[in-house]
């Protein structure tokens, strides 16, 4: 068995400030927006799509104040979704078939 401890485990912590706040923005304004109980009974292919729309728009409407490169808008919509459906930063891990266990400190 192979026991990792995520390389990037801290790698959320790591980021700019500005990004933290704009994606807790963005998460919150969803949140808000979201029949959540509805949410809940929805599977994530048929929910994504439209749920990516809607984070580019609110993207698209905080540029002005919060530029993003198109990398870290797309990095930004990925972190948002894998917090909504699932276990946030661990969702890429968990992905990985290279890794067997995740150790959380």
């Amino acid at each position: 068995m192979l026991n990792l401890v995520a390389p990037n485990a801290n790698a959320a912590d790591q980021r700019h400030p500005d990004y933290q706040a704009l994606k807790g923005r963005i998460h919150q304004s969803l949140l808000n927006r979201l029949n959540l109980d509805r949410l809940g009974q929805v599977k994530r292919e048929d929910a994504e799509p439209e749920l990516r729309t809607l984070i580019v728009g609110m993207l698209n409407r905080e540029e002005e104040n919060t530029p993003l490169s198109h990398a870290e808008r797309e990095s930004l919509v990925d972190d948002v979704l894998n917090e909504l459906f699932g276990l946030g930063p661990l969702e890429a891990l968990l992905k990985d078939p290279s890794i067997s266990d995740i150790l959380v400190k």
